[in-house]
């Protein structure tokens, strides 16, 4: 860790060794103002942590993630726009206000480059550019702007479709082409819906499988293709997984 002091024969690290790389504080008895340096460092801990879902317990990391938390803490505290940000996503999160105008997606965003960043130190080179991809997607509008417009044009498609039926004589006519029309777009519904839910199955023991094993914990992030590339034990080992979520679909 370039720049940093710290005894790395320790394993884990808390919030007083986070103040003292921050700060570069060598010696907390010989600063009158550690303690308010302390307060600020985990506070601003404490309020990321809450919104990213994490326990608010007595916080402890491991030393290998020291110089990503001092690069969060520093990017918050030295620029008082991300500092600002962070503070009206807090306040946000506390009332339980929904995040709804312009100035909280720009706080939002701020928050999320500012923990990317941090999270990328921890990361290889490789990893870093799946990350980026992983974080570009979930950052897209592009998803929800075709969303609406393809929504907007199967709504437009049915309403013309029945309007068409309407235009039959017979009732029962009517009724029949409408009933034949809704179960082609439910056995449609249905096929799509099995196909999503296979791959999210897959996606969910293969990381299941994954972290089970510390030496392919090596990697920050897998995707599909890792598939691959594992040896056949760890192959089989996640289709056998599979086979047990598929055969207890209210236990997984």
């Amino acid at each position: 860790m370039k720049g940093m002091n710290f005894n790395m024969s320790k394993k884990t690290f808390n919030i007083t060794d986070l103040t003292k790389e921050v700060y570069g504080i060598s010696d907390i008895k010989d600063s009158n103002i550690y303690e308010s340096k302390r307060k600020l460092v985990s506070n601003h801990i404490k309020d990321v942590r809450t919104m990213l879902g994490h326990s608010s317990e007595k916080f402890e990391a491991p030393i290998e993630e020291l110089e990503a938390y001092v690069e969060l803490i520093k990017n918050m505290l030295e620029t008082n726009e991300n500092e600002d940000a962070l503070s009206l996503l807090r306040k946000k999160i506390k009332d339980k206000k929904p995040l709804n105008n312009e100035s909280d997606g720009k706080a939002l965003d701020k928050l999320v480059k500012i923990v990317a960043d941090a999270e990328k130190l921890k990361m290889t080179e490789h990893d870093i550019g799946l990350f980026e991809k992983w974080l570009s997607d979930q950052l897209s509008d592009d998803y929800y702007a075709s969303s609406e417009k393809n929504l907007n044009e199967l709504m437009s498609f049915v309403k013309n479709d029945f309007s068409l039926f309407d235009d039959l004589s017979s009732l029962k006519s009517k009724l029949e082409f409408q009933e034949h029309y809704m179960n082609d777009i439910r056995t449609v519904s249905a096929m799509y819906r099995l196909q999503v839910e296979e791959q999210l199955l897959f996606e969910e023991c293969l990381l299941e499988v994954v972290s089970s094993h510390p030496h392919l914990n090596e990697k920050k992030m897998y995707t599909i293709a890792d598939f691959l590339e594992f040896p056949p034990s760890i192959q089989q080992e996640i289709q056998e997984l599979i086979e047990q979520k598929r055969q207890k679909p209210s236990e997984s």
